[in-house]
């Protein structure tokens, strides 16, 4: 944790210089890092210097389970030109990852066969299909509910992803895996939320080889491993869930709110025309039958139910209230969402 504050530090200052989508080279502006370094007084040439084996690394926080002087010993026997034998066939090489028990090295056995002009033909075979057994996976889904406000709502989809998955990891849950060469964890989240939207309604599947021995127990245990704002309401065991056509409701705080004549107007309305960019196109979509409601709380926010299906066009509860009420870019950036209920769509008869 020493590196967190001046890399934070670091972060914000480049931030504040106009460092924007770094990730792509037109956007990367190497001089516009350095100046904020030197703003923070951070000296950019110690954090490339070269390492001694006796040192921390800089990746060394990261549990990949190899040893830190097994990466010692392997680089000493690099830079001496020696090989390292394969441990799937030549024996265990004590790297640490494998335990040999949940996890171990796949050896997959050959078969001769006899091809129709004699030649011998040779195919790869599991060690389970050779022995006769196929191993049994247990499968136990469980549905993990949480919130996510604060500052968790600044982040993306795809770090959310990651830091669920290193929580799992602190925690021990023993995931389930896909198959194939680059198994993951069968884990599945709930739709990904805007940027910046806060939820009270989210919930991710987590699929377990051992059922969990404590339910109650482990909603406190697995919260101590998530970051302040993520946080488990509950944990159950998974049913079906519904994955087409929802209904889901936010309540937006906005600097303005519309009057309740002008959303009785607005709901009174066959249709709703209104032009939108998707993928840097404008596009024509029709809002009215995407709002299933619309009513001002009593706490004074607009409250807004969406109908979504999937391969449907959609709308943003933020995007729709600035269009339907013409609410200035300045307003609608310092709005906030609050996504506290989704459900499936019901039709009535």
């Amino acid at each position: 944790m020493r590196g967190w504050m001046p890399s934070k530090k670091l972060l914000e200052e480049a931030w504040q210089r106009g460092a924007r989508m770094d990730a792509w080279s037109e956007h990367f502006d190497l001089h516009r890092w350095q100046e904020a370094a030197v703003a923070c007084g951070l000296e950019l040439d110690g954090y490339l210097r070269r390492r001694e084996t006796d040192e921390p690394l800089p990746w060394q926080h990261l549990g990949i389970g190899v040893r830190s002087d097994f990466f010692a010993e392997e680089y000493a026997k690099g830079l001496r030109e020696e090989y390292t034998p394969d441990c799937r066939v030549h024996g265990c090489q004590q790297c640490g990852v494998c335990d040999l028990k949940t996890l171990k090295p796949v050896v997959h056995r050959r078969k001769q066969e006899e091809g129709v002009s004699g030649a011998a033909a040779t195919e790869a075979v599991p060690p389970e299909e050779t022995s006769g057994k196929q191993p049994l996976r247990q499968h136990f889904v469980y549905k993990l509910t949480y919130s996510r406000l604060g500052n968790a709502r600044l982040l993306s989809h795809l770090e959310l992803l990651q830091v669920f998955f290193r929580a799992f990891s602190r925690a021990k849950l023993p995931l389930n895996f896909s198959q194939g060469f680059n198994p993951t964890p069968k884990v599945s989240f709930s739709p990904a939320l805007p940027l910046g939207t806060e939820s009270l309604a989210e919930f991710v599947l987590i699929d377990l080889r051992e059922p969990l021995a404590d339910l109650g127990g482990f909603v406190p245990a697995m919260n101590r491993q998530l970051p302040e704002g993520l946080v488990i309401t509950q944990a159950v065991l998974a049913g079906k869930e519904h994955a087409g056509t929802m209904v889901t409701t936010y309540r937006l705080r906005l600097p303005e709110l519309p009057a309740q004549e002008e959303l009785d107007r607005m709901l009174a309305q066959e249709s709703l025309p209104v032009v939108v960019m998707r993928k840097g196109m404008e596009k024509q979509l029709d809002f009215r039958p995407l709002i299933q409601g619309a009513a001002l709380t009593a706490e004074g926010d607009l409250e807004l139910s969406v109908f979504s299906a999937p391969g449907q066009p959609g709308g943003k509860p933020l995007e729709m209230a600035a269009k339907l009420f013409a609410l200035p870019e300045e307003e609608i950036r310092r709005a906030r969402v609050l996504k506290v209920a989704s459900e499936p769509y019901l039709v009535n008869d």
